[in-house]
């Protein structure tokens, strides 16, 4: 699986209907690559909840089951974002059309994006914010 980090990308809408694997998430909601992977883990181990393996990524990194909301948190915007696919092919094109400069950095945590993650999946006083978030999506069941 490929993941990478992209900074001042602009996700054309039409991107969503070029029928590819991947999956693009807003970048600055995610609490580094661990999340990624552990959301990837859910998707691919558990019972699905969507029938389409990209959709229950997006959900599982999204700790909820609910896609519309999934969708609106984390789906791509303009701005920093992350690809996840399965081919270097795909990878290319997607990073053609969204443009942008490959960065990892954008996966990893910082104060604003401490903030903005807490809040979202609602963590209070905690030592690891990542583990925590981690928790989250692997618990989406018994939410």
């Amino acid at each position: 699986m490929i993941i990478k980090g992209v900074k001042n990308s602009k996700v054309p809408e039409e991107i969503f209907k070029m029928n590819l694997e991947f999956q693009l998430l807003n970048a600055d909601l995610i609490a580094t690559k661990t999340h990624i992977l552990q959301g990837i883990y859910q998707a691919e181990t558990k019972k699905n909840i969507s029938s389409s393996i990209w959709v229950e990524i997006l959900l599982r990194i999204s700790g909820t089951k609910q896609i519309s909301n999934a969708i609106k948190t984390f789906g791509a915007k303009s701005g920093n974002v992350c690809i996840i696919c399965k081919d270097l092919e795909t990878f290319q094109k997607i990073l053609d059309l969204i443009g942008g400069t490959l960065d990892d950095e954008v996966l990893e945590l910082n104060e604003y994006k401490e903030d903005k993650i807490k809040t979202l999946f609602d963590i209070k006083n905690c030592k690891n914010l990542v583990e925590r978030v981690c928790e989250k999506v692997a618990l989406i069941e018994v939410i």
